[in-house]
């Protein structure tokens, strides 16, 4: 038995789907279970394996219930479920009937049509675009969800990915837009792209309603407002009117008379520009007429209904430019277009920010014509609603605005992913003693600085919202937005670990939401989805796919793998596959083509550092061992192993090593660490490295890690003692990113020694910029800022705390180290 609950501050009732780890032999992949509540109500599920171990159990699962109560129990058990049916194109749920012909399907609800189709469109350059759907695929077929995945273009260009998760007997179809970018920046621009839902519309148009969701309420109108001054029509009326009820004054002479003295209203368009401004516009949809301003606000809620329909788009402020718009409500088929990109904005401008060459100077792009936007991706969600009567109810509105923001989401207590070994090895939060206190305090003063600086600095756009900075500038009170390298993070040193982990350890929903907001980001903008760099992500720079360096670092599945097991979303899921082959690219595009020479006569056609490239490709090849139980991807990991393993030092040799993409054969070739040896362990090596562990249950792959651990936290004397000058001086630098690594071979080694450097070094690293917080007057008003923070020192090391909290907490000492020995502080100096 589990026990679950749903994460606070969001839906908490209704259709929900959630994945759970499993711990090896605990669950096969026939088993089948019930949800009972607080009540012993007992609920079906419908349960699908996500990942194996390698005897087969279940490693992840995934759920889909209805789920009505506040607390949960998931427990093995059979109940007949509802009975959604499949016939061909047409799913059958209960009373909501999805029908599938094009990239939008018909919708009938209680057997009457409540969506005629639609469409996908987008202007280009002057040109409309329209969507074709060229292959519409039943994904999933349960008796409680299905899902239909369409794919398809916009005449043959801006290729697009929507699926549609339909649940039994639920008139709310949730769907994920995904479009990836295939232009020329230079001579396409996208002026706007959005989708449109038809919806049939009849009745007098005084019963024709128009709800917009902004800052803190509705706006509530009707293409014609019975608010009269000669003849005066009764308040009554009026007020009824605006409350949505449905009026019948049909037979009224007066009323008839009259209405051809109102202004009729057929359009209706809210508008966020920035973070900050949304604005509503309305349109008699009459030739030559201008549009009327309507009411300016914040942060828009992202709704609006009519016709019978409601769609709401999440994320409507965080990822401006955005709209939501009908139109035709005086006719006989309204319109209703959510706008990803709103012709209101000005042409998405991807093209590169400068041609000059900045890396010396700037630690930034070295190839400015890598820097283009080539197959980069953006997804949103959007909620399609049915309802009846003229007009929805605010607390019904208020309910799809939380479906939709803030989506249900059902999650266990910290310790029961702890106890599964749920990604490996990570701490729970412990407050004994004074220096137990003082780092979790620490952890959550920095995730609270991250959430504040999103909003102070206003992180958002389409294309922007989710990612963090990645170096500040404490003379212009600013981060290097505009400074090559150092601009956006694109998942350097993996502060996507580190949120994902806060989020396990924690429980907490608003961690979970930074950590989600994050992996949409990088898993599509950061990542070239198509096009030469297909599989790679590029590395971080001012604009996010602007980086020349190609690498899989950047995309690898390890960033993404929590979201797909926690949530089981499909999107995620079609990233990790694209990547699992991202190696291959290395033989036309070797990582190390500027360090190395080679004459062909070489056994391998590629380079590979153990880190961050090899352990990049292993992340990619254990998630798709464990989802597909495809054993040909543990063989290259084995290959791979087998190569470090022959190596003088093993995991201590290279970093630099030969490599073959077809066989994943590493070629110990000396003792060169390209990059650093840092690199080798501050990617999220030692976090993959540790779950490796439990999957290949190999003495020797602890051995490895045990021996490397320790090697790295030795004196030069002692380095030197334990290989040869050579390897002894190759740097190892930033022992900070290398501290995990260290408390895995002090518990390995019962090293007390060793476990107490490790903590040495933690509380060496808050030691050496001791700059506190302050506040600045700066342009943008008076901001709070910490002039030294640096978003790859913040990652690593809280990601190397909760890490080693776990392996070496046993030599944590009661109080905080307020002088570490002079051999760190030197070392980080």
């Amino acid at each position: 038995m589990v026990k679950l609950h749903f994460l606070e501050n969001r839906k908490a009732s209704g259709y929900v789907t959630w994945g759970l780890p499993w711990k090896k032999g605990e669950i096969r992949p026939e088993d089948s279970f019930v949800l009972e509540n607080e009540r012993g109500e007992v609920s079906p599920v419908q349960s699908r394996a996500r990942a194996y171990w390698p005897d087969g159990s279940v490693k992840w699962t995934l759920h889909t219930a209805c789920a009505m109560g506040t607390e949960f129990v998931l427990k093995k058990g059979e109940e007949n479920a509802g009975g959604i049916r499949v016939d061909g194109q047409t799913i059958y749920a209960g009373r909501l009937e999805v029908r599938f012909a094009g990239a939008v399907p018909q919708v009938y609800w209680k057997g009457k049509v409540r969506c005629i189709g639609g469409e996908l469109i987008a202007k280009i350059s002057g040109t409309q675009y329209k969507s074709l759907a060229e292959e519409i695929i039943i994904e999933e077929r349960g008796p409680l969800r299905a899902v239909v995945k369409v794919k398809g273009s916009h005449n043959g260009s801006l290729p697009f990915i929507l699926r549609y998760y339909i649940h039994y007997d639920e008139p709310d179809i949730r769907i994920v837009h995904t479009f990836l970018h295939d232009l020329n920046p230079y001579t396409q621009r996208i002026q706007s792209l959005g989708l449109v839902f038809e919806a049939p519309i009849s009745g007098p148009i005084y019963n024709r309603h128009v709800r917009m969701g902004g800052d803190g309420g509705y706006l509530k109108e009707s293409c014609v407002l019975l608010n009269t001054w000669r003849p005066h029509l009764p308040d009554e009326w009026y007020a009824r009117q605006i409350q949505g009820e449905e009026l019948s004054l049909e037979d009224n002479a007066e009323v008839s008379q009259l209405m051809n003295t109102m202004t009729w209203w057929d359009s209706w368009k809210m508008v966020q520009d920035s973070s900050e401004h949304y604005k509503i516009l309305k349109n008699t949809g009459e030739a030559e007429c201008s549009d009327v301003e309507g009411p300016h606000g914040h942060r828009a809620a992202g709704i609006l209904a009519a016709a019978g329909l409601s769609v709401s788009l999440r994320d409507f402020w965080q990822k401006y430019p955005s709209a939501l718009e009908v139109t035709n409500m005086l006719g006989d088929t309204a319109q209703l277009k959510v706008w990803i990109w709103p012709e209101d904005a000005p042409s998405m401008d991807l093209r590169p920010y400068t041609n000059r060459r900045c890396f010396e100077a700037y630690y930034g792009q070295e190839e400015p014509e890598l820097g283009m936007p080539s197959g980069i991706g953006q997804t949103n969600e959007i909620h399609l609603n049915i309802y009846e009567g003229p007009s929805p109810m605010d607390d019904q509105l208020n309910k799809w605005v939380l479906n939709t923001q803030k989506p249900a989401l059902l999650a266990a207590m910290p310790a029961y992913y702890h106890d599964a070994r749920a990604f490996g090895t990570w701490s729970l939060p412990r407050y004994d003693t004074p220096a137990q206190v003082f780092l979790e305090d620490r952890l959550e003063e920095q995730f609270a600085f991250y959430q504040r600086e999103v909003e102070q600095r206003k992180w958002y756009g389409l294309w922007n919202y989710g990612d963090f900075m990645h170096s500040y500038d404490k003379q212009r009170h600013e981060w290097r937005y505009d400074l090559g390298g150092w601009a956006w993070q694109n998942t350097e040193l993996v502060p996507t670990m580190w949120l994902w982990y806060m989020f396990l350890r924690s429980g907490r929903e608003d961690v979970f939401t930074m950590a989600e907001a994050m992996c949409r980001h990088c898993a599509e903008v950061d990542l070239h989805h198509m096009g030469p760099f297909a599989g790679l992500g590029a590395r971080h720079s001012v604009k996010h796919y602007g980086g020349s360096a190609k690498e899989a670092r950047v995309s690898m599945a390890a960033h993404h793998r929590f979201y797909y097991y926690l949530t089981g979303d499909e999107r995620t899921g079609d990233i990790m596959d694209e990547v699992k082959d991202a190696d291959l690219t290395t033989k036309s595009a070797d990582p190390l083509r500027n360090f190395y020479t080679m004459d062909g006569s070489e056994p391998y056609p590629t380079h590979a550092r153990t880190g961050p490239d090899w352990s990049s490709y292993c992340g990619n090849w254990m998630t798709r061992w464990e989802r597909f139980q495809d054993a040909s991807y543990r063989d290259k990991m084995l290959q791979g192993i087998a190569g470090i393993a022959a190596a003088p030092y093993q995991f201590v040799s290279g970093s630099d090593f030969g490599y073959d993409p077809d066989t994943g054969e590493m070629f110990y070739i000396g003792e060169t660490s390209t990059g650093g040896s840092h690199l080798a362990l501050c990617m999220g090596e030692p976090q993959l490295y540790f779950e490796l562990e439990d999957m290949l249950e190999d003495p020797a792959w602890r051995r490895m890690m045990s021996e490397y651990g320790a090697f790295y936290f030795m004196t030069p004397e002692e380095k030197l003692a334990a290989s040869n000058e050579r390897v002894a001086s190759k740097g190892w630098g930033l022992p900070m990113t290398a501290a995990a690594m260290a408390a895995y071979a002090a518990r390995e080694q019962k090293h007390a020694r060793l476990g107490r450097d490790v903590w040495e070094c933690l509380f060496a690293e808050l030691l050496k910029k001791p700059e506190p917080q302050r506040q600045v007057q700066y342009v943008i008003g008076k901001i709070m800022e910490k002039p030294t923070v640096s978003t790859n020192t913040t990652a690593q090391w809280c990601l190397n705390v909760i890490t080693s909290l776990e392996l070496a907490g046993e030599y944590l000492p009661e109080e905080p180290i307020a002088e570490p020995s002079e051999k760190f502080m030197k070392w980080r100096s």
